[in-house]
């Protein structure tokens, strides 16, 4: 039955069928509601002028018009003043308000924050859902029948943005996965980050899933779920106002949900708030396939992670990688081992063992060189010199100047990658060698 905009809307009866049991995720920041006919809720009966806070369970009073002045929508802002419509005439402050106006209240004093009226709402229409959207603090309402605005009808469960003047459609019902059939009217709604937070004024299906007015139903953008089961929500009442808290972090490591910087946590989000190990900076943890610092850009992805192999060498830096970003470098190399000398013509040739497999394929070696003769008793090395850096393979052949008679010549090799850089054999040789006028870099 269509009635006026200015007669109480009559209360939402749930038709009788049989309680969908869900599990709902338990949000630990608050949240607002308003119970469009008196409804108990922890002990208290509530009535339809009155903002409820729902802090995990526990109820108490937000905010209260007049007695007989019952709320349509609610919107808490950033400030802490709030969105209000009416849906009855109301005198409000000393100034007239009717069900297509939205209302700024800060506690203590009323003002017209949209004019529908003046905006061009027919008289016959009342705004149910009234919130700022995320990024651009535009407008967003719905209203409770359908309503043409130039050349545009919005149904009820459509929400419709206000910009500089002119309406257009923010979200399509009929268009959503599965749509919201049009028997269903979206009493108040909310967004935060990428989601929009829905109540419903009847029992709706939608898909295999039965939403029931009492929860607040999270869009996605491609999947509805249910976000709060408010607890103890009577059967007989519909959420008429709907507004949530300053920070919605389900997790509980005060950083809000993806899209949401309202937490503590400062300016970052949670690129998942479902699990109180995943947080932007959080330690990375091996072994549970999770981008626990939220350093994946793609998340649900592991790009980016300990538990990904970015650079596509077959490690992970859970599995010990020491640069993943170098798909040449697995690990530090170590000493080099294996050594062996053999005669070519013209000089001598240097192998040993070659720690592509361990430590990676871009390892490269150095080769120092000098005279044992001017080594000192200490076994001082700086007196020698860098004779060739970053061999990529591990053999050397030399074809210098040989040792005169009584004069010996010494060869120290190591390895290097882009983790580290490896010894020369001992901590002696490795500090004197550093100290070389012509050391290898």
């Amino acid at each position: 039955m269509m009635t006026m905009s200015w007669m109480r809307k009559p209360s939402r009866v749930l038709f009788a069928a049989a309680l969908l049991l869900m599990c709902a995720r338990n949000a630990s920041a608050e949240h607002f509601v308003t119970p469009d006919t008196p409804s108990p809720l922890g002990g208290t009966m509530w009535e339809p002028n009155e903002i409820v806070r729902n802090d995990a369970g526990s109820f108490s009073l937000e905010r209260a018009l007049p007695a007989g002045t019952p709320l349509d929508a609610t919107h808490r802002m950033d400030s802490g003043d709030w969105l209000l419509s009416v849906s009855e005439p109301a005198m409000l402050g000393g100034q007239f308000y009717d069900p297509r106006d939205v209302v700024r209240y800060d506690g203590s004093a009323f003002a017209m924050y949209f004019d529908g009226a003046a905006a061009g709402v027919p008289a016959v229409a009342n705004v149910d859902a009234a919130f700022l959207a995320a990024g651009t603090g535009d407008l967003v309402l719905s209203f409770d029948v359908p309503v043409t605005i130039g050349a545009n009808t919005y149904e009820p469960a459509d929400l419709v943005l206000y910009h500089a003047g002119s309406f257009s459609l923010f979200f399509d019902a009929s268009s959503a996965t599965p749509p919201i059939p049009p028997s269903t009217n979206v009493l108040d709604a909310d967004q935060r980050g990428g989601r929009l937070y829905l109540s419903f004024d009847v029992p709706t299906r939608l898909g295999a899933t039965t939403f029931l007015p009492g929860q607040i139903v999270s869009w996605s953008g491609s999947a509805f779920s249910v976000r709060f089961q408010t607890p103890g929500w009577p059967e007989g009442s519909a959420m008429t106002g709907l507004a949530l808290g300053s920070c919605l972090d389900d997790d509980g490591d005060r950083f809000g949900e993806p899209g949401d910087a309202r937490c503590g946590g400062g300016a970052a989000t949670d690129c998942d708030d479902a699990r109180a190990s995943v947080l932007p900076g959080g330690a990375q943890t091996c072994g549970d396939l999770l981008n626990n610092d939220c350093s994946s850009p793609s998340w649900p992805s592991l790009a980016g992670t300990n538990e990904s192999d970015d650079d596509a060498d077959g490690r992970t830096e859970c599995a010990g990688d020491c640069n993943d970003a170098d798909p040449g470098a697995l690990a530090a190399p170590l000493v080099v081992d294996g050594l062996d000398v053999a005669l070519i013509p013209g000089g001598q040739r240097y192998t040993w063992m070659s720690q592509s497999s361990s430590s990676g394929t871009g390892t490269l070696y150095d080769v120092f060189w000098g005279s044992i003769g001017m080594l000192g008793t200490s076994g001082d090395f700086s007196t020698g010199i860098c004779r060739i850096e970053n061999l990529p393979n591990a053999v050397f052949d030399d074809g210098g100047v040989s040792p005169g008679a009584g004069e010996i010549f010494y060869f120290l090799f190591r390895a290097q990658n882009s983790c580290a850089t490896g010894s020369w054999g001992t901590v002696n040789r490795d500090t004197t060698a550093a100290g070389s006028g012509s050391p290898c870099q």
